[in-house]
Formats: C-alpha cells, structure tokens, sequence
C-alpha cells in the first residue's frame, strides 16, 4: 500500500511523534492477515545521530531539534531503524549494481540541503560519534554573516542549497517548488540556469563535491540533484568538479547522474529489517 502525509514545515517534536506513530500503525491494521510486520525503517534527509538514534535538525523543519526514535521505539514496542536518506539510498544501489561494490562509491546529493554518504568496498561508511559526512555544514565563506540552519555561519549550504537561495531566485516563494522533484522540471521550464545566484550556487557545489572527492578518493561519483536534470547544466558542474581538483587525482574518477525522483531510500531502509528476519528463519534448529 502506498499512502502521503503531509507534514507541515513549522512542524515541532511532539508533533511529528504523532504522525511517525500514526503511520506505523496504519501499516499495522492494513498488513495481510496471518503476517507479522518486523519494525519500521526511517529515512530523513537532515542531520541524525544514528548511535542515540536522533534527528538533530533539518533544514525541512526549522523547529526539530533533537527528535528522539528511540521514544518512537518505545511508544510503538517495535524495532525502528533510522537512516540519513543518501545512506538507505546508496544501500539499494549497490544491492541493485554490485559493481558499486568494487572500491570506493559516493553519493553526492544537491537540493535542498547539501550531503553525501560513502562505501568502500560495499560497506558504508559510519561514525562511532554518530553523526559522518556533514559536508553542507562545513565552513565554506568564513566571512560570510549568513546564519546556516545549524546554527554557524558561512557553511556549504548558505551558498548554493535551495532553502539558501530561495529568496535570491526572482520568482514569489509560491511560485518555486521546494520539493525537490518538482522543482526539477520548475528549473528547466524556468531558464533558472541563467541566473547568476545559480551559476554561483553551481560552482559551490561542485567544490564541495570535489572537496568530499579529495577526501575519501571514490572510484565512483554519483549526483543526485533537481539542478542537474539537463546535459549542459552536468556539463558545467563536471567542468567545476575539475577545476577545484588537482588533475594529479582526477583522472580515474566515474561521475555519474541519477534520474530525477530516484525514490531507493524506501527499500535500503528497510533491508536490514529483512535481512536479519531471514537470517534467523534460515538459521537451522535441533
């Protein structure tokens, strides 16, 4: 079954506890007859704490600080797996081409907010602190006096993330769709790429791009952004991504673009869910 909520921007903690707990338990009455549902797996685009299982903040919904899932656990006495967005959806990707497999593989994401997630070897990787691959909150105008949503000033995403640049676009707020895989086809219709906030916003993202590139030194790049729908807009972004790279390191890097509304989060942030069902169902007993 397939069913949207709506959760309004303004949204506070308490508020959104009830709509999760309200949408697990709809699963829970509408599953088949005679069959069990074995948790629920998350997936935010935002900033999570995995190890205490929290939503810091999102730059979707200004008034969540600190969400706890390990509360959303106990009210519904199940399992609940939370993931960022680009790790569930990197986590499908490579169960679908196991060549992501071989050596490193980034995921880049451009859009409304700025972030990433890596796997080497197939294994993504994650941090004992909880929190990994901040790349729209690191420092990128340290004299900038533009207040980022966690709350420093100067990050990544002041200068190029939708919900920054927003009011720079010479449209009305209703006109520009924030989300994200409408404001994909809004961007070509609109000729946005002439703009000079975008082309600026183009080369800040391909800098960071580079940046997380320098880094970790991927075998694979791969893009997902409502700005990068058309070839020449990728074209430019690719000639950024060189330019901020010393050539002595580029030269055997794959970059490759995913389709607008790729959706692999649903799946890869359930598959651990399933996994360890069938591990144990699988598992002979005496």
């Amino acid at each position: 079954m397939k069913f949207v909520v709506r959760v309004p921007w303004d949204v506070a903690n308490d508020q959104l506890m009830a709509i999760l707990q309200e949408i697990v338990q709809t699963l829970e009455k509408e599953k088949p007859v005679g069959s069990e549902l074995l948790g629920a797996g998350l997936s935010f685009l935002g900033n999570i704490n995995q190890i205490n299982k929290e939503l810091l903040f999102s730059s979707r919904w200004r008034n969540i600080r600190n969400f706890s899932f390990k509360t959303l656990e106990e009210r519904l006495n199940m399992e609940v797996l939370v993931y960022t967005s680009l790790e569930a959806q990197l986590e499908y990707l490579m169960i679908n081409k196991p060549d992501l497999t071989d050596g490193g593989t980034l995921l880049y994401h451009w859009g409304y907010g700025v972030g990433a997630s890596f796997a080497s070897n197939g294994n993504i990787l994650r941090s004992k602190l909880g929190c990994i691959m901040e790349i729209g909150h690191t420092t990128y105008n340290p004299n900038s006096t533009v207040e980022c949503i966690c709350g420093k000033v100067g990050c990544l995403e002041t200068e190029c993330a939708l919900w920054a640049i927003l009011d720079k676009i010479p449209y009305s707020r209703a006109q520009i769709p924030e989300d994200e895989e409408k404001f994909s086809t809004f961007f070509i219709e609109s000729e946005l790429k002439t703009l000079d906030v975008i082309k600026t916003a183009t080369q800040v993202a391909a800098s960071g791009m580079s940046t997380l590139y320098q880094i970790l030194f991927p075998k694979t790049i791969l893009v997902e952004s409502p700005f990068l729908t058309e070839e020449s807009q990728k074209k430019v972004f690719t000639r950024h991504f060189y330019d901020n790279t010393p050539e002595y390191t580029s030269q055997n890097v794959e970059i490759k673009f995913l389709e607008p509304g790729f959706r692999g989060e649903i799946y890869g942030c359930t598959y651990e869910l399933v996994k360890n069902r069938l591990r144990m169902e699988l598992i002979a007993k005496s």
